[in-house]
């Protein structure tokens, strides 16, 4: 074999191969543009609903509600507009400021982070949450654990 031949084979195997790379890139940077989750159901503690996405700009959107399971239904129902949202692969980590309406009202103000975990089809979910506390005590919202199993859906960037 020539050396221009092996030069141009050489040439064609090092453009596929980045070519390869290049697709599993722009595929992995599509799948994580999906800045969205949302999920509802139960758990031991309370049931949930949330719908919350990141655009583009990095801006949070959505909503978080629950209320606490009887018999603690009519003193605890914490809700709010999500202020800060973070994706780590199949968790997403969400916080909210309890609205006036929230229960009980003495917490009114103060800041909750909730994480949500996606274990896909078929498998249970789970979520977490920290506080309430003041806003100062999140420096962000990176999701943490989320340890209570949720019998419902959580769907995370899909």
């Amino acid at each position: 074999m020539s050396l221009r031949v092996r030069i141009a084979a050489t040439v064609t195997t090092v453009v596929t191969i980045s070519a390869l790379f290049a697709t599993v890139g722009v595929a992995s940077a599509r799948e994580s543009d999906d800045n969205s989750a949302s999920g509802s159901g139960t758990t031991a503690l309370f049931a949930f609903e949330f719908d919350v996405h990141r655009d583009s700009d990095g801006h949070a959107h959505g909503y978080f509600s629950a209320k606490a399971t009887s018999p603690a239904d009519t003193l605890i129902a914490p809700q709010g507009p999500a202020t800060c949202v973070a994706f780590d692969g199949n968790k997403v980590g969400f916080l909210y400021p309890l609205e006036d309406n929230s229960r009980p009202a003495a917490l009114k103000g103060q800041v909750i982070l909730i994480t949500a975990q996606d274990n896909g089809p078929g498998q249970t979910d789970a979520i977490g949450f920290v506080g309430p506390a003041p806003a100062a005590a999140f420096p962000g919202c990176h999701p943490n654990v989320a340890t209570m199993p949720v019998d419902g859906d959580i769907k995370v960037g899909r």
